[in-house]
């Protein structure tokens, strides 16, 4: 009988989990349809790659990248600028955040 494997590639379950984060909709078997992705689908996408790279021993921490630190061809996912004023109600939008993971070699 063969062996099974019992491991998955973190890398692996990273690009999964930056896919998912990035799309705006999945598909929901119970409807049978896809669906609009909302906050507490993507938390608990978070919550399983933290967890991964935890038990993995990939976890570095935490910290927003500046612009000038995000990898190539990547997107940032927060843009902070210095206000003086707060913004009107009307330019107020929701945001997405695209988390990008980084694993050192």
């Amino acid at each position: 009988m063969a062996k099974t494997r019992k491991t998955i590639n973190v890398e692996k379950v990273k690009g999964m989990a930056n896919r998912a984060l990035e799309a705006s909709m999945r598909w929901c078997d119970e409807e049978a349809k896809y669906v609009d992705v909302g906050r507490h689908w993507r938390q608990g996408v978070m919550l399983m790659v933290e967890q991964v790279l935890m038990d993995s021993g990939n976890y570095k921490g935490f910290g927003y990248l500046t612009e000038d630190e995000v990898p190539a061809g990547c997107l940032p996912g927060i843009r902070r600028e210095l206000r003086t004023t707060a913004p009107a109600p009307s330019t107020l939008k929701r945001s997405i955040i695209f988390v990008t993971l980084t694993i050192p070699a």
